[in-house]
């Protein structure tokens, strides 16, 4: 993939410091998400045939056939009551413990590694939060850790505007200058519940590797952040967006109502009750502190807003972002005119990730395991790179 991009960078099919537009689109995982019931058993089957194949005579001397017949086939959950799910699931974790300890204690070396086992051990501490003679957790935990399903250990659940799906994510970006082909430089898939605004850097970064680094880069609000904007400034990347907008606070008493004077260090309220409190505070993934503003308490529960400012016995108080004054700035200016027109031209990638979609089966992933899907992306890009280029050699003219 990179070097076919090389190539059509030495033949002028790439603008010098062009624009480029960025999304990302859901990608579904080979598995289907099984019931906490069906991920329990399904782990603790895997991990018991795991260990037979590897020392079948360990196997056979320290757990009982009966252990073996009861684990031997995927069991589900179709038909069977809420108490009985209960019941076969605190049943399943017992079973499972039981058998991690008597692996724990096996002479034979080689099935203590097996991965199998590594992920019922996985699955057991998600879902038994509370340990061996604990019951399952109440409520069942998703997270960038929690494992869905032991048949890929790598897919992730994850949700979107009230839908949810098990799989990964995927980075799309393509340039998009009027007088060249629009072609995808950077297709990039990462976890399901990993946000957008992280991945922009990582995907300035590879193309910053293959000389790529665009002029302009249109993404919509998921990718907009004031520290992106700084960071691909000093890029020489002009971020254009439209930012989430201030929500920090009922209207009237957000953050952009405050009068805050940076040199004496001092904030007014629109009460015009002033700061008690100005101090730094460290950020994760920056090395920019932020400013921490604090009312005095008595005088914030004495004030006629109090209740609607805040509902805080402690006082009200602000958390001035390093970046703030850059995501101002461009607040003000995307409620231009001028700006949405520019913007209009964001919407394309839409257009692109239909195609990957339709014309390429890129919902659906085609192999298992992070990795093998990245294969499988890269694969789609240059195949949707060379139907493109086709149709642009062979445009009228």
């Amino acid at each position: 993939f990179d070097k076919f991009l090389a190539r059509l960078k030495a033949s002028g099919l790439f603008k010098v410091r062009g624009k480029m537009r960025t999304d990302s689109t859901h990608l579904l995982a080979v598995v289907e998400r099984l019931s906490q019931l069906e991920l329990v058993t399904e782990s603790l089957r895997m991990a018991v045939l795991a260990v037979h194949d590897a020392a079948p005579q360990w196997a056979e001397e320290v757990v009982p056939e009966a252990f073996f017949v009861a684990y031997r086939h995927r069991r589900n959950d179709y038909r069977l009551s809420q108490k009985q799910i209960a019941q076969r699931l605190t049943q399943a974790g017992k079973d499972g413990f039981w058998f991690l300890a008597q692996v724990q204690q096996a002479t034979v070396s080689v099935v203590r590694k097996l991965p199998q086992v590594a992920t019922l051990r996985t699955v057991l501490e998600q879902q038994f939060p509370h340990g061996t003679d604990g019951p399952p957790a109440e409520k069942r935990c998703t997270g960038k850790e929690v494992i869905e399903s032991p048949h890929e250990t790598e897919a992730r659940y994850g949700t979107k505007r009230g839908k949810g799906w098990l799989g990964y994510k995927a980075q799309v970006t393509e340039t998009c200058d009027p007088d060249q082909p629009h072609l995808i430089v950077d297709l990039d898939v990462t976890g399901a519940l990993d946000n957008d605004s992280p991945e922009l850097s990582h995907i300035q970064d590879r193309l910053a590797e293959r000389a790529l680094l665009p002029g302009e880069q249109q993404v919509d609000q998921g990718y907009m952040s004031g520290q992106n904007l700084v960071e691909s400034a000093a890029r020489g990347i002009n971020l254009m967006g439209v930012p989430l907008a201030d929500t920090q606070g009922p209207a009237g008493f957000r953050q952009t109502d405050f009068d805050i004077d940076t040199e004496t260090h001092q904030a007014l309220c629109p009460a015009g009750h002033r700061s008690r409190v100005w101090a730094e505070r460290s950020l994760p993934n920056t090395s920019r502190p932020a400013i921490q503003i604090r009312f005095d308490a008595q005088t914030c529960q004495q004030c006629p807003h109090f209740g609607s400012c805040t509902h805080s016995r402690q006082g009200r108080s602000l958390t001035l972002h390093p970046y703030r004054a850059a995501l101002a700035a461009r607040r003000v200016e995307a409620s231009t005119e001028a700006f949405r027109e520019r913007m209009h031209a964001r919407a394309g990638v839409e257009g692109t990730i239909s195609e990957l979609i339709r014309a390429h089966g890129f919902r659906q992933a085609r192999y298992r395991g992070l990795d093998k899907v990245q294969l499988q992306a890269y694969f789609t890009a240059l195949a949707v790179n060379l139907k493109r280029l086709t149709r642009w050699w062979c445009r009228p003219q």
